[in-house]
């Protein structure tokens, strides 16, 4: 088939367009979509509306060259002198998909469902009888979840009249990311296996290996790299695709990636290799993934840990921040990322990285707030484990010394949710049970598989 698009890149700013942003949906609130969805038993139905640009009307005025093939069809019509004048939002205009979002989100709107404040791509609709529609939105890909089959039915018609859609039914994937929903017996679990057997297969992998990178791993700055350009593009396209495994189903290969993409500029051989030790790993752990089980409300929790590495990178001396959600006791939401200022304390790391799983804790309260299907995790303080006792006595008691004066605006955002807010509380956790651990430096098999039994589930 073939399709007219723009050539967007000839578009001028300021003249052709201006803003061209438009939302997603985001990881982490997927994960919380899927894991709500499998904690209320609710159906689920999977939908995309076919050449969905083309429904947005443009606020410019875009004018096109006529193309070549136009005569084929209009031969009557003289097209010297003359151009197209767009009416739609074309593929290929920079403006196209934020004019899309735009048109649905009226939609949607107008239809009676609101998006979060916390999410613009999440929508709740209170359906008749009280009953509550979720629906999740990824440019023209959407998941509409509700507890009443034929109420389901009913939003996929009412959107079927405005738009022309393909229905998918029952979600099978989404994202590249595989989904399977048992809903008879509680279980939604999340992969990205066939990912990782065609990533195995195309750098012909064979051989597994226990960790993805040995305990204790570092790199130092190197000068000059010992690659050739073709092989460092062979490393960033590998570890492009191993960045989204990690971000969508796999946190126990999260600091591995998130060290080796430091070196996407200058990558050494032995970066590579530590790409492909990755691979091997993923090869013989394929079938671990994230599983989402229906629980008592009682358990049904927000709970979170944080943990960092105080000065591990030796390129600037930085410490990593790493951090885990868990909603209903599967994980959400995980982190390994260097921090951007040089701790000068491990007290003072640890409060950044405390600081960051903070932040990310009340984003996931305030969409479970705005959802209103779980208030009493919304009203109660989130739990964040902490294995530093000297971060628990800064945050709690309300002393500036010399010793921690210079980052008193990062423990007094956690002292001020603690205290005024009651967002959260911090409580201590010896090391050998955080699990946050495992997203700050390289563990040994033993410490990775205790972690990782926590984390994922082994669906062999």
């Amino acid at each position: 088939k073939a399709r007219l698009v723009v050539i967007g890149c000839l578009a001028v700013e300021g003249i052709d367009y201006t803003e061209t942003y438009a939302p997603v949906t985001k990881l982490p609130s997927l994960r919380v979509f899927l894991s709500l969805v499998c904690q209320f038993n609710l159906y689920m139905f999977q939908l995309d509306v076919d050449t969905a640009f083309l429904y947005a009307d443009l606020e410019e005025e875009i004018y096109l060259e006529i193309p070549p093939m136009f005569t084929y069809y209009h031969k009557s019509i003289d097209i010297r002198n003359k151009c197209l004048r767009l009416q739609k939002a074309l593929y290929g205009l920079p403006q196209a998909p934020r004019a899309w979002f735009r048109t649905i989100d009226k939609f949607f709107k107008e239809s009676g469902y609101k998006p979060l404040i916390h999410e613009p791509c999440i929508y709740i609709k209170v359906c008749r009888n009280q009953s509550i529609a979720l629906m999740t939105l990824y440019v023209d890909d959407m998941i509409i979840a509700h507890n009443n089959y034929e109420e389901l039915m009913r939003l996929v018609t009412e959107i079927e009249r405005k738009f022309q859609i393909k229905k998918i039914g029952i979600p099978k994937k989404m994202l590249g990311i595989s989904i399977k929903y048992k809903k008879d017996e509680g279980l939604l679990d999340i992969s990205t296996k066939d990912k990782i057997i065609e990533l195995t297969k195309e750098y012909q992998i064979n051989e597994k290996v226990a960790v993805p990178l040995p305990a204790g791993t570092k790199f130092k700055k190197e000068e000059k790299s010992d690659m050739t350009e073709e092989d460092k593009t062979k490393y960033r396209s590998l570890l492009g695709k191993l960045m989204f495994i990690m971000v969508a189903t796999r946190p126990d290969i999260a600091f591995a990636v998130s060290l080796l993409a430091r070196y996407m500029n200058n990558p050494m051989n032995i970066h590579y290799q530590s790409a492909i030790n990755i691979l091997k790993y993923l090869y013989g752990t394929v079938n671990w993934t994230v599983v989402f089980k229906r629980k008592s409300f009682e358990t049904y929790n927000l709970v979170a840990y944080s943990d960092s590495d105080w000065g591990g990178d030796l390129l600037n001396r930085r410490s990593r921040s790493g951090g885990v959600i868990f909603l209903g006791g599967s994980p959400i939401y995980w982190s390994s990322n260097i921090q951007t200022l040089v701790a000068l304390s491990s007290a003072e790391a640890e409060i950044n990285a405390l600081k960051e799983i903070v932040k990310s804790v009340l984003w996931i309260r305030g969409i479970l707030k705005d959802i209103q299907l779980l208030p009493g995790i919304s009203s109660k303080p989130t739990l964040i484990y902490e294995d530093n006792s000297s971060v628990l006595e800064i945050v709690i008691n309300p002393e500036v010394s010399k010793r921690n004066r210079h980052y008193d605006m990062s423990y007094h955002f956690i002292r001020e949710n603690i205290e005024e807010f009651k967002n959260i509380l911090i409580r201590w956790i010896d090391t050998d049970n955080n699990v946050a651990d495992l997203f700050t430096k390289a563990l040994d098999e033993k410490k990775l598989s205790y972690f990782r039994e926590i984390i994922l589930v082994n669906k062999d």
